[in-house]
């Protein structure tokens, strides 16, 4: 049997933990991998055991792009050494790999990709669908249809957009886990007691629309003057909409910039309830974070994490409009209460642990070996 090439970030957390779960699942079951890893960075190859089968660890020669002539004559000489039978990628390291791979054995090797932003997250944070976004677009529409074999998505949402946006038809749903390491804090008791305190956990773009929830919150500190909701933003912006940070400028709004990812924890932890009023998200990992750290949380439906979600059961779902907004704001200042009635927690084990995730890709596996017998080595 040959080899299974990933390329990703060979790291336990956040989204690269499915891949690295993902590789260390296949070598104890019996397939080689080579994990092709940007972060960590590995400036020589090295080798995992796991029952007996291999996980090679390397890295592209250039640390940011992967699209250089030094690039392309190293992946072709990995790829003549380990003989791949199926390349899965992420983002920019997986294009080169798969364009290569499919070039290389004339089509025969099983390519997989992953659409992880959909089209109109793209365009809201760009403010506009200009000459530059429609060549992107065009460029991975082409990518899906001549290069990859499936594309996995982490949402109906995003799988919609898939078939609609981009004419891929052969998508698959497999939605994004976390490892669980869910370590309660004495700060975890939610008394409600001088505050309701809410948190805000991400990028700062339009597209989260950030803007619009601060609004919300203004206006309803103004109908109810004596609220007990403050919100405690944590972000950035590689581009920040300035409407957003000037807001950020009252009593009951406090802002603290980026967290690092060994703090996310205890950040959701001492809040009462984490919001995100995303206008698009092809899933929304923020949102199954502050469910397994048992901390309830509001969200739009343009999430699509909203896909496996039941309102007022694992969440409150809310429109991305500021009436929805102020609306829910107004039900958890008269009945905070409603907040412990979410089953946050049990959501979380019931649909995006690690293992679900795992056996999810390993069901999906099995049914492309069935289609693609010639494929094996």
């Amino acid at each position: 049997m040959g080899f299974v090439f990933i390329c990703h970030n060979y790291d336990r957390n956040s989204v690269p933990g499915m891949s690295y779960h993902l590789a260390n699942k296949l070598a104890k079951e019996g397939q080689d991998v080579v994990f092709i890893s940007k972060v960590p960075y590995y400036e020589q190859p090295q080798e995992v055991l796991v029952n007996g089968h291999k996980i090679i660890l390397t890295s592209w020669p250039s640390k940011v792009k992967n699209s250089s002539l030094k690039d392309i004559i190293w992946f072709i000489k990995l790829f003549r050494k380990f003989s791949p039978h199926t390349v899965l990628g992420h983002y920019n390291g997986g294009l080169v790999s798969i364009i290569l791979s499919k070039i290389l054995s004339f089509g025969k090797v099983l390519t997989i990709d992953h659409h992880h932003t959909c089209s109109e997250g793209f365009i809201l944070d760009k403010g506009k669908l200009d000459t530059k976004l429609k060549i992107f677009f065009l460029r991975r529409r082409l990518y899906y249809q001549l290069f990859c074999d499936y594309v996995i998505c982490p949402s109906e949402y995003a799988l919609d957009d898939l078939r609609n946006f981009f004419k891929y038809k052969n998508g698959k749903t497999i939605p994004h886990a976390l490892s669980d390491r869910f370590v309660p804090q004495t700060k975890l008791v939610r008394d409600f007691e001088g505050e309701i305190k809410l948190c805000y956990l991400g990028r700062l773009d339009k597209g989260k629309n950030v803007a619009l929830l601060l609004n919300s919150i203004k206006t309803h500190h103004q109908n109810y003057p004596e609220s007990k909701i403050t919100v405690h933003i944590a972000g950035f912006s590689l581009e920040p909409d300035q409407a957003t940070l000037n807001e950020i400028e009252v009593p009951y709004i406090r802002f603290s910039g980026r967290l690092k990812y060994e703090n996310i924890d205890e950040f959701f932890q001492s809040h009462d309830c984490c919001i995100i009023p995303s206008k698009s998200d092809s899933f929304n990992l923020v949102a199954i974070e502050s469910l397994m750290n048992d901390t309830p949380i509001i969200i739009t439906t343009k999430c699509g994490v909203t896909d496996f979600l039941e309102d007022s059961v694992d969440c409150f779902m809310v429109k991305p409009d500021e009436d929805s907004l102020r609306e829910i704001l107004e039900k958890i200042e008269k009945d905070p209460e409603s907040l412990k009635r979410l089953d946050s927690r049990k959501a979380f084990l019931s649909k995006f642990e690690m293992e679900i995730y795992l056996q999810n890709f390993e069901n999906f596996f099995k049914s492309i070996n069935v289609l693609n017998q010639g494929l094996k080595k």
